[in-house]
């Protein structure tokens, strides 16, 4: 989840359980502009990505949260593969309602 103070250019990204409420990680960054963009959000297998426009270094600023489990046992010792996140310009499903 994403919400943004106004007055103080604020952004505040949480990541939450869905079913409990329970907040896993919040980040904060002072300094958003909504003016110039708004806030991109993807959260895909095991990772957080989000961007926003940073008034104050006049850059888009682009964040990664990777999501692991707590206990180093319960994290794969296989190697992983590179996953990867795409915008797209039209529904990647076809004529589908799926993104509506």
């Amino acid at each position: 989840v994403a919400t943004v103070d106004r007055a103080q250019n604020v952004l505040n990204v949480y990541v939450m359980d869905g079913i409990t409420g329970r907040i896993y990680l919040h980040q904060y960054h002072a300094d958003v502009d909504l003016d110039m963009s708004g806030v991109s959000l993807l959260l895909f297998e095991n990772k957080v990505v989000y961007s926003f426009f940073n008034r104050n270094t006049q850059s888009t600023e682009i964040h990664n949260i990777e999501l692991w489990s707590s206990n180093p046992q319960d994290v794969p010792t296989k190697p992983r593969k590179p996953s990867e996140g795409y915008v797209v310009g039209e529904n990647p499903l076809g004529d589908t309602n799926a993104f509506s």
